[in-house]
């Protein structure tokens, strides 16, 4: 992990914006994996100084010096920004979508209405379309809609988490590698509309 910070300095030193914005990324996505590998993730996440990188983060993306193709995945360190009560921070970086599929950026869509109170109703096309491990998060969309309790996300938690025939993808686990502790979970609760 020390590494990541390390390159991220070095970049920012070069003025190479995108290596640095890639290796805080990279820093805030391998704590969150170590986070969910225990119970008590949060108090993991609480023994990092994280707010120094995520607004470092948040302060390229405000920016505009990188652009939107090459954005690396930025959902965990907004996920991580939320779990730790920097709701501003969090909902600013979600501002910044990396569209890699149209699943993700309904998701994202979704995400930001729910905490901002407003409206949200999922694109029928993208919910059809949702195959394989997308169906894990399908009661996400349905909970940012509010036709979805949190007991229909932890039920596709846990099921994801004993899905061996999926290989983890960072923070949410699989039957291989299970989380223990679902950080996207509380991320959403976190910044549930005040």
């Amino acid at each position: 992990m020390q590494r990541a910070i390390t390159r991220a300095e070095e970049a920012r030193a070069r003025g190479d914006v995108v290596a640095e914005l890639r290796d805080l990324t990279l820093f805030v996505a391998l704590v969150a994996e170590e986070a969910v590998s225990t119970p008590t993730g949060d108090e993991v996440l609480a023994g990092y100084a994280l707010e120094t990188p995520l607004s470092r983060i948040w302060e390229i993306l405000k920016g505009g010096q990188v652009a939107p193709s090459e954005l690396p995945d930025l959902q965990t360190s907004a996920h991580i920004a939320a779990v730790l009560g920097l709701r501003e921070l969090s909902l600013g970086i979600l501002e910044h979508p990396r569209t890699d599929t149209p699943f993700w950026e309904e998701y994202r869509r979704g995400l930001v209405a729910f905490a901002q109170g407003d409206e949200f109703s999922p694109d029928p096309k993208v919910i059809a379309r949702a195959k394989g491990e997308l169906r894990y998060y399908l009661p996400f969309l349905a909970y940012f809609a509010g036709t979805a309790t949190i007991a229909a996300i932890d039920s596709a938690f846990e099921k994801r988490s004993k899905d061996k025939r999926l290989v983890s993808y960072g923070f949410d686990g699989d039957g291989g590698t299970p989380a223990s502790w679902h950080l996207r979970k509380f991320a959403i609760l976190a910044l549930r509309a005040r």
